[in-house]
């Protein structure tokens, strides 16, 4: 089975060279396999080359499937938490993923805990959190604690860095640290090679050859981890 490292040094290869990614993998065959790739890019298309139809996403009964995992790590930051319940994270006009204060300000997930309304001051400030959020957030939304409260519920777009003073953004920031685009895929080892292919929106590709292989001892499944879009930077 070829190793991490080889994967990871192909990786940078490939963006180098401006090329598409090319690996290979040994499963058993006639067996179900399933596996994690993540290409370092938002993949807009997975296919296996048998098919080349796109793989439905994976549900309880499906064989040949596939699960996008958009993942981010973002860094937030409220000038007074006692104003907000919770935060919502959008894609454009979609609520993708939510946390209350309480959990934000853990880092964890956590019973929503309400604080007692108090005066404004720098201990009602959540400063620079980090947390991670199972999408590619455009921005944030602060959600109000009740419909008499203020100000309404503030809607925050991601930017580049965060302001040193709230006096540019009095509410809050949000800023994005790193992203992640995992890919899970489960399908069936059959006796010939498949060819799986991801590609993303700007000529992105990754192609993963599944080969079959007798080996009895050979793992049903097949973990692989590679560069992150930060370390893809920097051979770009």
């Amino acid at each position: 089975m070829i190793s991490s490292t080889i994967l990871i040094t192909l990786l940078l290869l490939g963006y180098a060279q401006g090329g598409p990614i090319a690996v290979e993998f040994e499963v058993a065959q006639d067996t179900p396999f399933e596996t994690t790739i993540d290409p370092a890019f938002a993949a807009t298309s997975v296919t296996l080359n048998d098919t080349n139809a796109e793989l439905p996403a994976c549900t309880a009964t499906t064989k040949d499937c596939c699960t996008k995992m958009p993942t981010s790590l973002v860094e937030i930051t409220i000038e007074d938490k006692t104003l907000w319940e919770s935060v919502q994270f959008l894609v454009g006009t979609d609520i993708k993923a939510t946390i209350t204060i309480a959990d934000l300000e853990a880092g964890k997930p956590a019973s929503p805990v309400t604080p007692a309304p108090q005066a404004k001051s720098q201990t009602n400030k959540i400063d620079k959190k980090v947390i991670k959020v199972p999408c590619v957030p455009g921005s944030m939304m602060l959600v109000k604690k009740n419909a008499r409260s203020a100000p309404d519920n503030n809607e925050v777009k991601v930017s580049d860095t965060c302001p040193a003073t709230s006096n540019q953004n009095p509410n809050g920031c949000i800023m994005i640290k790193d992203n992640y685009y995992p890919v899970y895929v489960k399908a069936d080892m059959q006796k010939v090679p498949r060819l799986l292919t991801i590609t993303g929106g700007e000529g992105q590709k990754l192609e993963a050859t599944f080969k079959p292989s007798a080996a009895s001892w050979m793992s049903h499944s097949v973990a692989v981890i590679l560069a992150s879009l930060a370390v893809v930077h920097l051979v770009q």
